[in-house]
C-alpha cells in the first residue's frame, strides 16, 4: 500500500526540516485508516526556475546527505530520493516539474527531471510532452482556473487525450464541501483518473500542509521503491485508488486566495 500526495511544493519560505516532520505526520495519519503497511510519497512538481530534488539527489548521490537538517537523504535512483528522519520513520520524494501552458493552466509531470518552459505550448501540447518523457501528466484543480475558455481547454484534453496519458488532480486547497468541478465526471466518462495532492501555497505557514491530502494506492513497491514501478501501476485502470485526507475549510480557502491575489499584485507570480 502506498500513501500518495501528489502534488507538492517545497518553497523557498520554508523550512526544510519542519516540512519534512509534518509532512510524515500527516502522511502517516492519512495511512492509518490503511490498516496495514503503507509507504509514504510525496511527489514533488517544481515550478521553473526551482529545483530543491536535484539540490538533494545531487548531494546524496555518493552517500547520504544530511542537508542542514536532522534528516538524512539517501538517492535511490534518478528520479527517487529516501528521506528518513532520526527514529527511522522514511519518506520517498519523487522527481517532478509544474510546467505553465500557453493557455494559463498548470500541467503537473510526475517522475521526470527533464526541463520545461512555460508558456511556450499549448495545454495539449504541453500534455504530449509530458507523456513523452515517461512521466504522468496531470492536469490539477485550480481556483478559477478550469472555467470559461480554460475550462473548455480542460474539457478537450479529457475528451482527446488516452486515458493512459492524462489524469485530472483535485487540490486540499479546495474547499470541503464544495461542489466537484464538471471536469471531474466528464473525466470518470472517459476513464480518465483523478490523482489528488495537498498543493501547498508559497506561504510559511504552509510549510506543515504536504501529506494531507492524497490517495491510498493499491501497490507494492520493490525494495528500492521504484518510481516506474509506482507510475505503471498508476496508469493501470484496474489498480485501485481510494482518495484519503481532508482539504481546506472555507475560510481558510479565502483567506489563502486573498493571500494569492495580493501576492501577484505584488509581483510575487
Amino acid at each position: 500500500m502506498v500513501v500518495l500526495d501528489s502534488h507538492v511544493h517545497i518553497h523557498p519560505a520554508y523550512d526544510l526540516t519542519t516540512f519534512l516532520c509534518a509532512a510524515s505526520r500527516n502522511m502517516a495519519t492519512m495511512a492509518a485508516r490503511a490498516g496495514g503497511t503503507t509507504t509514504q510519497v510525496l511527489c514533488l512538481t517544481e515550478s521553473q526556475g526551482t529545483d530543491m530534488f536535484q539540490e538533494l539527489h545531487r548531494g546524496a548521490e555518493r552517500e547520504p546527505l544530511r542537508a542542514g537538517t536532522p534528516w538524512t537523504f539517501r538517492a535511490v535512483d534518478e528520479l527517487t530520493l529516501a528521506a528518513t528522519d532520526p527514529g527511522g520513520a522514511e519518506l520517498i520524494l519523487i522527481a517532478g516539474r509544474q510546467v505553465v501552458s500557453r493557455d494559463n493552466l498548470e500541467v503537473l509531470a510526475v517522475g521526470t527531471r527533464e526541463s520545461f518552459t512555460d508558456r511556450t505550448a499549448t495545454t495539449r501540447d504541453t500534455i504530449a510532452a509530458v507523456s513523452k518523457s515517461g512521466a504522468i501528466a496531470i492536469l490539477p484543480w485550480g481556483a478559477g482556473k478550469w472555467l470559461s475558455r480554460r475550462g473548455q481547454v480542460v474539457n478537450e484534453a479529457i475528451l482527446s487525450d488516452p486515458s493512459e496519458h492524462l489524469f485530472l488532480g483535485d487540490s486540499g486547497g479546495r474547499p470541503i464541501g464544495s461542489r466537484p468541478p464538471g471536469q471531474f465526471a466528464l473525466a470518470a466518462s472517459r476513464g480518465v483518473r483523478v490523482l489528488r495532492g495537498s498543493d501547498p501555497l508559497p506561504f510559511r505557514r504552509e510549510q506543515t500542509r504536504a501529506g494531507r491530502f492524497g490517495d491510498l494506492v493499491q501497490v507494492d513497491l520493490d525494495q528500492d521503491y521504484s518510481t516506474p514501478v509506482l507510475l505503471q501501476a498508476l496508469r493501470d485502470p484496474d489498480i485501485r485508488i481510494d482518495p484519503c485526507g481532508r482539504a481546506d475549510g472555507l475560510s481558510r480557502y479565502l483567506v489563502n486566495q486573498c493571500a494569492m491575489q495580493l501576492r501577484k499584485r505584488l509581483g510575487g507570480g
